[in-house]
């Protein structure tokens, strides 16, 4: 199992400002390519506190690539439905080269109405507006020479610029969260699967990503295609202690979530059935119900290390990134919290760079942030 950092902002300038969030977003990024994680992966959105921070998550990870040497860096996700093909796949291209090869990129249709209405586009067209964009885009970043005639644009013989290092394009990703269509659709496109651990049970996602798997294959894709899963973590020395901070910042989530979706309120549409009034849904969603769930991962070294180890019996999956921001968290907690599950929640190989570990750690700590010390098995 690889492990990876999941960032969607939910601050707002009374509570976080940007300058603060990016600082702490890129510590976390480097102490996490210090310890050897796979992944950091940041999401798209506009206009609001939930995830309105990060209106571009490409020209974010160029940045994290700068101080970085080796951890991926995933769009978790894009939103095509929003952009022109041409645009965004030359965006994608060029923070390919800008990361070395080091992208991963991931989709998703989008789900506010706030958000189509900011932008004039209709949420009925959101499926065809998806599919065009995202095969437009592959299209693009395959060949370097492409030509589109679709309801939404037409080019012709457009050269893609810059080409991207890998080949024949940075991996491809597509985000499902609710719907048996959704991971049906995933599959069918032959993209990896991007879902997230908080509003289902084990069951029905292990259900949905079966769902995926069968219908990657029925489509003919060779492989059963990666699989990443995003859940929230908070880990602090005192068991009681991280679950009372970590329900605190996560109900602070949930209204954030909760307030962006009030676009939904009387609204329907028929690319998304069971949407309308999905702020009361989450709103009727409590902590201590997800919590119950198993689909948070809050508590003392010990009580991470085994819920990590029922996961690992539970799904067949083959990353998590964890979600270790979350309720505007301030910069002692997100920091204090990475770093246990850096320092006693992983099992170390010779290849992991401890000395990397502690500078960073003391680098933090210098900022006047009290970390835990580092364990036994860095000395």
């Amino acid at each position: 199992m690889k492990f990876g950092l999941s960032f969607l902002p939910d601050a707002a300038p009374d509570n976080k400002s940007a300058s603060d969030y990016y600082r702490d977003a890129l510590d976390m990024s480097v102490l996490a390519d210090a310890a050897g994680l796979s992944t950091i992966k940041i999401t798209e959105h506009y206009g609001m506190a939930y995830g309105g921070y990060c209106p571009d998550p490409l020209m974010f990870l160029v940045a994290v690539a700068q101080k970085t040497r080796q951890v991926r860096l995933m769009t978790g996700c894009l939103l095509p439905t929003f952009h022109h093909p041409v645009q965004l796949a030359s965006r994608i291209a060029m923070a390919d080269v800008l990361t070395n090869g080091r992208l991963d990129v991931g989709f998703a249709r989008a789900f506010l109405p706030a958000e189509f209405d900011m932008l004039g586009i209709d949420l009925d067209e959101s499926h065809t507006r998806f599919d065009a964009t995202v095969a437009a885009i592959a299209d693009l970043l395959t060949h370097g020479v492409a030509s589109a005639e679709t309801p939404f644009f037409s080019y012709q013989d457009v050269h893609l610029l810059p080409p991207p290092v890998q080949r024949p394009h940075p991996p491809l990703w597509a985000a499902a969260a609710r719907s048996r269509s959704s991971f049906a659709r995933a599959g069918e496109r032959g993209l990896n699967l991007l879902t997230a651990f908080t509003i289902q049970s084990d069951q029905h996602l292990t259900e949905q990503i079966a769902i995926y798997q069968e219908a990657r294959q029925d489509a003919g894709h060779a492989g059963r295609g990666r699989v990443t899963m995003l859940i929230p973590l908070f880990v602090h020395t005192d068991d009681r202690v991280a679950r009372e901070r970590g329900m605190a910042h996560l109900r602070r989530y949930h209204a954030t979530w909760a307030d962006a979706s009030t676009s939904w309120r009387n609204r329907s549409s028929r690319a998304y059935p069971g949407y309308t009034d999905l702020h009361r849904q989450l709103e009727a969603l409590s902590a201590q119900d997800v919590f119950e769930n198993g689909s948070l991962v809050f508590g003392d070294p010990e009580r991470v290390r085994d819920h990590i180890a029922r996961l690992t019996e539970t799904f067949d999956i083959d990353q998590i990134l964890w979600n270790v921001d979350f309720g505007a968290m301030g910069r002692e907690d997100a920091i204090s919290s990475l770093s246990l599950f850096l320092e006693r929640c992983l099992d170390h190989n010779d290849k992991t760079d401890q000395a990397a570990i502690r500078s960073e750690v003391e680098r933090c700590e210098a900022q006047n942030v009290r970390l835990p010390r580092p364990a036994r098995h860095m000395t």
